[in-house]
């Protein structure tokens, strides 16, 4: 039985730990460093869904918030720290709310011509 190094060991455990982490942020969204252009504690919604889509709104207080002129497919990326979440809501003024959110530290893709406010918070 050949003999395996501790180097070897730690280099595969390394690639492995890698590769599955790789995966997970493929699952659940990019981490801050692909989003580098959304500021840390705020929610950006881009253009379009691209990556490289300029960020067309953001926020960083707690509340909700009306949107006006946004229709069709925009990425969504939450950049909140400390666990806050954000919500997509139908009617004005926080009226209509989904009963998902995205957690911090996520992204989505969403229709947002039937959106016309967001909440922010906890």
């Amino acid at each position: 039985m050949a003999r395996t190094s501790i180097r070897t060991k730690l280099a595969a455990a390394a690639a492995t730990g890698a590769l599955a982490l790789g995966a997970g942020l493929l699952a659940a969204g990019p981490a801050q460093a692909a989003w580098s252009d959304c500021p840390l504690g705020y929610v950006c919604i881009y253009a379009t869904t691209s990556e490289n889509s300029p960020i067309v709104w953001k926020e960083d207080s707690a509340g909700w918030h009306n949107l006006s002129g946004m229709y069709g497919n925009h990425r969504i990326f939450n950049n909140q720290t400390d666990g806050w979440r954000f919500w997509t809501c139908t009617g004005y003024d926080g009226a209509g709310c989904s009963s998902g959110y995205l957690p911090a530290g996520h992204y989505m893709d969403k229709n947002l011509t039937p959106i016309n406010s967001v909440r922010i918070g906890p």
